[in-house]
């Protein structure tokens, strides 16, 4: 169960606040997805998706280092 939930975690995350038709349009932004005839399967975009991860990681990472690095100033203004 708890596969699931990490799951669901995730679709949200990616989904943000995108529901029905947009989500739908989002997937034809795809060319994997538009490009695929109707009736066969899609092919597997894992590994572009874990690409699209580790950048938006390696962002999250610099940015936290950035504010990390700006909190040495003692915090007063001038």
């Amino acid at each position: 169960m708890g596969w699931y939930i990490k799951q669901v975690k995730l679709v949200a995350l990616v989904a943000g606040d995108d529901v029905g038709q947009r989500l739908k349009d989002r997937q034809y932004e795809q060319a994997t997805y538009a490009g695929t005839e109707l009736g066969l399967d899609i092919a597997p975009i894992a590994p572009r998706v874990r690409e699209r991860l580790k950048a938006m990681q390696a962002l999250v990472l610099a940015s936290a280092g950035a504010v990390a690095d700006g909190a040495d100033d003692g915090g007063g203004r001038t």
